[in-house]
């Protein structure tokens, strides 16, 4: 089917719906830029929806094909169009970095996936198994925060981020394949930079220099490269953590200090916080 000179796509194995919006199933075309060019003949220039459709989770192989039901796929724009930008997670964290930014991808891509939107409250619940900078863009993107209770920090050092839809029902996880580097050459020399830099502090201001121009190409290549060279996902079939509650409070015995009723400790009969519970006094 020839839609204008520019642009060719087959779309026999497509369906659309017409009605306040418009959604499309399976659709078979050749190139990325072809994808957003037909979003575009609709007015919707949506990076995030074409980038969807072109996921190897979504294509034939190893992966499933798409099977979006109208309300999936209108839900799944809808979602894109209101997540927070990159530099959004950057005035929060305070800098920009690679950790921010796969992070960023992390989160983007598991909305993505997840087809849904930044919640209100805990309709969505992440678990990081890191402490690193990539959390706080986990933060920002989906809302998931350690006040809200719905995000949960396990201390393994991994690279690892399961992402929990209350609503839909659906998980996944989100894990490094390995921490993105530049390639070739440059990645050799941002390694050796980044040693005198971060762990022997012996670098000097040329080379300080050099490692922030290296490492500011590392950040556009992890933000513009394609999610699937970095990440590699997968579903979760365990039940999402408990939503958060409200607990009473009790005053700890020995410092008169208010502690959540689960953090008290009994010791030698009295109730105690934690801290107290564990000094050699």
């Amino acid at each position: 089917m020839r839609m204008n000179s520019h642009l060719q796509m087959d779309i026999s194995n497509s369906e659309f719906w017409y009605g306040r919006s418009w959604c499309l199933r399976a659709l078979v075309v050749k190139t990325p830029l072809q994808i957003r060019g037909f979003l575009s003949i609709f007015g919707c220039d949506n990076v995030a929806l074409w980038y969807n459709l072109r996921d190897p989770i979504f294509r034939k192989g190893t992966a499933r094909r798409a099977r979006w039901s109208p309300e999936e796929v209108s839900v799944t724009m809808t979602a894109q169009n209101s997540l927070p930008s990159f530099e959004e997670a950057a005035r929060f964290h305070g800098h920009i970095c690679p950790g921010l930014a796969i992070g960023y991808r992390v989160a983007t891509t598991a909305m993505h996936l997840l087809g849904v939107a930044r919640p209100h409250d805990e309709e969505l619940v992440a678990v990081v198994e890191n402490d690193t900078c990539a959390v706080d863009a986990i933060q920002v993107v989906t809302g998931c925060t350690f006040g809200k209770g719905n995000l949960v920090f396990k201390d393994y050092g991994k690279g690892g981020f399961s992402f929990f839809s209350r609503d839909r029902g659906k998980a996944i996880r989100v894990r490094y394949r390995e921490f993105p580097f530049l390639p070739d050459a440059e990645g050799e020399r941002m390694e050796q930079l980044k040693r005198k830099v971060h762990f022997e502090n012996s670098a000097t201001e040329a080379e300080r220099q050099e490692y922030g121009k290296l490492r500011e190409k590392l950040i556009q290549h992890i933000l513009s490269g394609s999610a699937e060279d970095f990440l590699a996902w997968r579903p979760v079939s365990e039940e999402p953590p408990s939503p958060a509650r409200i607990r009473p409070s009790i005053t700890c015995e020995n410092c008169g200090e208010q502690v959540m009723q689960t953090r008290i400790r009994k010791v030698g009969g009295q109730n105690l916080c934690i801290p107290c519970s564990e000094s050699p006094s």
